[in-house]
């Protein structure tokens, strides 16, 4: 069962767990907002959700 978006999300989620929950509930965010916005929004650093997603997409730790 999908969980929908919510706040509570920021508080039991890391931020990158965060960043992937938000991506499948609302696929279409990278077109809406910018990624410093999505940064923001998660609390980290635009050079940390770098890294993040640097890691998801080639899949280095």
């Amino acid at each position: 069962m999908r969980q929908p978006c919510s706040f509570l999300n920021m508080y039991r989620l890391s931020a990158k767990e965060h960043y992937i929950h938000l991506l499948r509930c609302c696929p279409d965010i990278l077109q809406n907002i910018t990624l410093k916005e999505l940064a923001s929004y998660l609390q980290i650093t635009p050079t940390y959700l770098s890294r993040i997603r640097k890691e998801i997409t080639f899949g280095e730790k």
